[in-house]
């Protein structure tokens, strides 16, 4: 969810809402998370290797 002074009392009620309904739905809002960070691990890796043959 985030630290305290990052991420406002509010916000982290609002996320933890939201997770609360994607569990309630059938979706692992874990996994989710997980799938999020690989992606945009896969999008640095990618334009590292651009920048090295490319540019």
């Amino acid at each position: 969810m985030g630290e305290y002074p990052e991420v406002s009392l509010s916000d982290a009620r609002a996320r933890r809402d939201e997770a609360k309904r994607g569990i309630a739905g059938g979706s692992d809002p874990g996994k989710a998370k997980q799938e999020e960070k690989l992606a945009q691990e896969a999008q640095v890796k990618f334009l590292r290797l651009y920048h090295a043959f490319f540019v």
